[in-house]
């Protein structure tokens, strides 16, 4: 029942549908909370209310939804933290949350959903992300994140596509980034990354200048710009220590240094 005008709200007689393995309510009307009954569908496998109107908070229970396998809530107005039990989705392969107005991030550890292949999630980008190994396409793009990409990203050796850009990303790309062996889409444009963008098998053929633009002085040889050009930070001038430090100061070897 995809692109009709279905409006009003999701009635909460839908928890009755036990059996129900499928439900696509996408681009339509439909407003109100998303009904806590909708949590005992665990027969539920794809699950689309995407583009919508829907508000509030995601159900309490909506882990125990426990077969899903694609969610799809992109594009409503849906706010509050995603729940704790949300680490319980470990069938999940497909997640987009993308263009709403959640606060916080993924609950941290995420659990054991291994198979997650999609993510749309604004907050802070937890290191456990990094575990989900057979990810293969990762978007956390046009969010509000803020911090550094982390190292442990690098574990996701099945990654083909990754998504980060239009968020407030800084510092340099992490180097275990060359470790994604079967990347081929990267987009990490418009944050506020730095330095030089590692190179590696696979990171060289990353050389679309889009994928890097409107960052503060990336640098490489995928971009063409040469990391002589671009200006270092200037260096903390360091002080002499004074005479009762080097009182304090514990010394060892022969002092020939």
């Amino acid at each position: 029942m995809d692109y009709n005008l279905i409006n009003g709200g999701i009635p909460p007689q839908i928890g009755n549908l036990t059996n129900l393995s499928g439900l696509s309510l996408s681009i339509n009307k439909i407003s109100g909370a998303i009904p806590p009954s909708l949590s005992h569908l665990k027969s539920l496998v794809d699950l689309n209310l995407g583009q919508n109107f829907l508000t509030m908070e995601l159900p309490t229970d909506i882990g125990n939804l426990s077969n899903i396998a694609s969610l799809l809530l992109n594009n409503n107005n849906l706010s509050g933290e995603i729940p704790p039990s949300f680490q319980k989705l470990e069938q999940l392969e497909q997640l987009d949350l993308e263009n709403n107005l959640f606060a916080g991030g993924l609950p941290n550890p995420i659990g054991e959903a291994t198979g997650m292949s999609i993510l749309f999630l604004s907050g802070e980008i937890p290191d456990s992300l990094g575990g989900l190994k057979n990810l293969k396409s990762l978007s956390l793009s046009h969010n509000k994140l803020f911090g550094r990409i982390p190292l442990s990203f690098g574990g996701l050796q099945s990654l083909k596509s990754f998504n980060l850009s239009y968020n407030s990303l800084f510092g340099e790309i992490p180097y275990t980034l060359v470790y994604l062996f079967e990347l081929s889409y990267l987009d990490l444009s418009n944050n506020k990354l730095e330095g030089r963008i590692p190179c590696g098998p696979q990171m060289d053929t990353m050389n679309d200048p889009n994928s890097y633009a409107n960052n503060n002085g990336l640098c490489g040889m995928q971009i063409k710009v040469s990391c002589e050009m671009v200006p270092s930070k200037p260096k903390l001038k360091r002080e002499r220590p004074r005479k009762k430090e080097l009182g304090d100061m514990v010394f060892t070897g022969n002092g020939s240094d």
